[in-house]
This record gives structure tokens, sequence and C-alpha cells, in this order.
């Protein structure tokens, strides 16, 4: 909640406009002051439309398919991270701890080594960092890409936040370290306070560490896509991100296909809802041809051909 209040404050101390750019082939608008707010109905109605959509069933099937034979292994999986990770002398504990405290509230939990940096790359700070620097360029520069980028990273965050706390709180499934079956027990739909009081019993399933990199990742990269280094750099550091969370027992690798899905998806989506590809030259030339039943303007029936140039 903290992160959030923070975006907010960040968003509301810009002074921006609608106006828009052709960079790279795409129509950019400078964002609207709350458009990271309110640009989320739309852009969760695509994600929903996206996902339940004849052309998903076979991501769906991946999906389901990767998560169960994760499932099946997630013990063992479990056990070779961690030994993995004490020979090349990364800890099994989060070593993150509280650097900014406001009346006993922690507002920032910072990492403190290699283990808890590795953990940190998810963290939502991350996201509201990279977000407030391509608002910072984009400002300084009149660059409407960046600007866009940045709300966009911003929306993006709070829809991961979203979709994945529905689904936390929907499946209930234990984290590793408070697991009391081989694999985490589920106990779908807790009562509020419950899951308040017990999050690592409740909050594995889906990784919302994982969905929030992977859709920052995507929308840079999408909005970027000259420079092609971004998604391997990405991936590379999600793969790490992914490592440290079995190892230090804050999710299990069967956590992470639906994670993963749920931040490409709303990565490109508000991407793509973000800005307008421009036509080219050859497809504004191009001659559309209509050809069907008509009635004139006296009720007699045709034959009309249209012709678009």
């Amino acid at each position: 909640m903290t992160k959030y209040l923070c975006l907010l404050c960040i968003f509301l101390s810009l002074n921006l406009s609608a106006q828009e750019q052709v960079i790279e082939g795409y129509t950019y608008k400078k964002p609207s002051l709350l458009e990271p707010i309110t640009s989320i109905p739309h852009n969760l109605s695509g994600v929903l439309h996206e996902a339940f959509s004849k052309d998903s069933l076979g991501a769906w099937g991946i999906i389901a398919a990767s998560t169960t034979l994760l499932y099946i292994y997630d013990p063992q999986i479990s056990n070779e991270t961690k030994r993995f990770g004490r020979r090349i002398h990364v800890g099994n504990k989060d070593h993150t701890k509280s650097m900014i405290k406001i009346f006993g509230v922690s507002l920032f939990r910072g990492p403190t080594d290699v283990g808890s940096a590795a953990f940190f790359i998810g963290d939502g700070w991350v996201t509201i960092a990279t977000a407030t620097t391509f608002l910072a360029v984009g400002s300084f520069s009149t660059d409407y890409r960046a600007l866009q980028t940045g709300s966009q990273l911003f929306s993006g965050l709070l829809q991961t936040g979203i979709i994945t706390q529905i689904l936390k709180r929907s499946t209930g499934r234990e984290s590793p370290v408070a697991a009391t079956s081989e694999r985490g027990s589920w106990h779908p739909f807790p009562s509020w306070s419950r899951f308040q009081g017990h999050i690592s019993a409740y909050d594995a399933f889906p990784s919302g560490h994982l969905a929030t990199f992977i859709m920052g990742v995507t929308v840079i990269a999408e909005n970027y896509q000259e420079y092609s280094f971004i998604r391997p750099i990405g991936y590379t550091l999600a793969s790490i991100l992914g490592f440290q969370m079995v190892n230090n027992d804050v999710h299990w690798a069967s956590d992470y296909p639906l994670g993963i899905a749920i931040g490409y998806l709303i990565g490109k989506t508000t991407t793509k809802n973000g800005r307008t590809k421009v036509a080219t030259e050859a497809e504004q030339l191009k001659t559309t041809y209509d050809f069907g039943p008509t009635i004139s303007n006296n009720g007699q029936p045709g034959i009309a051909l249209n012709i678009t140039y």
C-alpha cells in the first residue's frame, strides 16, 4: 500500500498535458495526470479479453502443463536449489532490512547481501524507481515515449498487484517457509484478517515479484524495440530472481508459469493501449475493394462496388 501511495504522489507532482509525438513508427501521446490509474479498467478489460480468447488456448495449455510438472517436482527443485545456493555462498534467508520508517511503519526494505539483492530485483520499488527515471528523462528531454513508458510501468504495477492479490487470496497456497505439507497446503479464500496476519501461509501462488518484473521488462522492450538487448538482460535478471525466491523459501517453482504469463500479458496490453502504430506509406496507398448488394435511395435493389485508395 505504501508503494502505491508514493506512486500517486510522484505522478501528482508532474505537469502533463495531451500532446503527440511520432517515434519509431508509433504515435505516443503525452500521458495525462492520472492516466496510470484511469487506464486500468481499459487495460484490464484487454487483458481479460486476450486471456480468454480462443487464440490463448495453446498458451493456457503450456501454463497448465508446466505448472503441473513443476508442482510434481517442487520439493526436489526446492531442495536442490538451496543446496546449490549454499555451494555458491548465497544465503537461504531473506536479509532485506527496513531502512526507512515513519511512525514505526516500514516504508522501504532494502537488500543487505547478494541473496537479498537478487530477491529485491522483483520488488515494486524497483519498478517505481525505473518508472520515475523514465518520467524524469521524458520531462527534461520532451520525449513522450519515455513519458508513456513511465506511465505504463506505473499502471502495469497497479494492475499486476490487483490480479496477483486476487489470485493469491483465492488460492491461499502456503509459501515454502510456512509449508505444513510437502508442496505447501492450499487454503482458498482465507478471511482478510487471517491473510494479513499470516501472509506467508497464503500468498505463494502466483508469484507477484516475477509477474511485476516480467511486466516491466515487457513494457520497456515493447516501447524500445530497436534495443534488442533489453529482453536478454531482463530475462537473465528474471532467472536470477526466480532462483533466489526458491532459494530463500519464498516461492515454489510451480508458482512461476502463471506469474510470468500475467506479467507478460499486462505488459503487452498496457503498451498496446498506450500508443498507436503509424501506417506505412505502402499501407496508406493500399487499395481496398468492397463488393455487395445495396438498396438505392428510391428503394431499388442493386449491386455496389466501393473502391478505397
